[in-house]
Formats: C-alpha cells, structure tokens, sequence
C-alpha cells in the first residue's frame, strides 16, 4: 500500500511539473510569428513581381529577337516613309508651276506704241511658236511700187522645255527657228516692194525670258520696262504674260484672246 501511494504521488507531482511548462503558443499580445510570418509574406511577393517584370522583359526581348525580319521590315517601312517624304519635297520644288498650255489664246506683241510696225507670236501647247514682223512704209515708193513698200517676216519656231529662274521668270531656249522667205530678198507684187527680214524682236537671241502675271514691277528690267510700261500703267504687278529678249532688250506684252 505505501509503494502505492508513493507512486500515486510522484506521478502527480510530474504531471504538475509538465502541464507548468508548456507555454501557449497563440498568447494575445506575442505577435512576434506573425511580423515574421508578413515579412516572409512581403519579401515573397517582391521577388514574384520582380520574377514576372523580369519575364516580361524576357519575353519581349526574345519575341524581337525571334522575329528579326518583322524588326527589319519596320525599319525599312520607315525608312521607305522618309524618302517618300523626301521625295515629294524635292519633287514639289522642281515641278515648274508653268507650262505652255498656260498660253492658249494669249497673243504675245511687241511695238513701240507708234507707227506702224509690230510684231505678234503665239505659243502653242507643245512649245511651237509661229508669228509675223510687219512694217509699211507708204511714202517709199519707185518704178514699180508706187503703192509703197512693205516690210514683212512670217516665222515659225520651237521652243524647248521652260527652265524655272525664279518664283516668277522662266527661261525659254529656242529650239529651232525659221523664216517662210530669206532675210534681205524682195520682190514688186500689186505695186507694192515687200521686202523681207528678220523676226524682230526674237531675233539675234537663243532664248528669251518668260515673266509671269504678278510678277512684281519693281523686279522686272529697266529695259523691258521701256516697252511695257505703257500697258502696266500704275499697276504693281505685271497683269499680263511677258516676253523679254535681253540680247536685243526687246520686250513683248500680251492680250487675251
């Protein structure tokens, strides 16, 4: 009975011992697992962002890198873009904005405003020109002629393409010339001395120059001027197409038909 009750009593005496020193794990107020537990939390989340960004950026670059065509593709679309650019601007600058369909109907004309001498040309669309020099002289007369004489050139030509100077002058070369009866040769018909010459006012020059309407008065040549101002008046600009033959200093204005 005593080794019993000794026993009975050392093992209560343990399990007192025991249930003591076990302390509760979740005890309100020891969060110190918990901060732990949040901080393991956050620091796996950054590195799963990071992770992803990095893939992502992988990815990215390996697409680039596995389509090198499709890279190569754009850049020459842009390139192409460019010189298209390029092109139409360089395009646009040489594009005269004259042609010579710009002068059907105009008849071109050059005098001195008295007298009775003149000349007239037209220009065709294709560049071609015809036109005549006439002057008379009633008062000359001889055994023959008593009707007078009568000076004349009926002409023909061809200019070739205009050249731009400037925003308001063209340059026109001329192809080919050429006169329907020789310069200096004559002959008696109806009493009358023709006597045949030379295309006044073109003549003596391989080209001439070309002023558009709105040309500005005061940029236009002294010379020119002499003939022209008479029908330009006060204006400012030129009203009309010119024609200017700088070898000679002779200059045609010009009248809408």
């Amino acid at each position: 009975m005593k080794k019993i009750g000794l026993a009975l009593l050392i093992g209560a005496m343990m399990l007192a011992i025991g249930c003591g020193s076990d302390e509760p794990t979740n005890v309100p107020g020891n969060d110190s697992s918990v901060q732990v537990d949040t901080e393991l939390d956050n620091t796996q989340n950054q590195q799963a962002d990071m992770g992803n960004q990095d893939g992502a950026g992988q990815d990215e670059q390996n697409a680039n890198q596995s389509n090198p065509e499709i890279n190569q593709d754009q850049q020459s679309d842009a390139q192409g873009n460019q010189d298209g650019q390029n092109d139409n601007k360089d395009t646009s600058q040489s594009t005269p904005t004259f042609s010579y369909g710009d002068l059907e109907n105009v008849e071109f004309s050059f005098s001195s405003g008295a007298g009775g001498w003149r000349t007239y040309l037209y220009i065709e669309y294709d560049g071609r020109f015809y036109g005549q020099y006439s002057d008379s002289e009633m008062g000359s007369v001889g055994e023959g002629y008593p009707n007078g004489s009568y000076y004349v050139c009926d002409f023909e030509g061809k200019f070739k393409e205009p050249v731009k100077v400037n925003d308001y002058t063209y340059s026109l070369e001329i192809a080919e010339i050429r006169t329907e009866k020789p310069s200096g040769t004559q002959e008696i018909m109806d009493e009358i001395l023709y006597i045949y010459s030379d295309p006044y006012g073109i003549d003596g020059a391989d080209k001439v120059l070309l002023y558009l309407p709105g040309t500005p008065v005061d940029k236009l040549p002294e010379d020119y001027l002499l003939w022209a101002r008479t029908a330009i008046m006060d204006a400012k600009t030129l009203p009309f197409y010119g024609i200017y033959n700088e070898v000679e200093m002779n200059g045609f204005v010009s009248y809408t038909n």
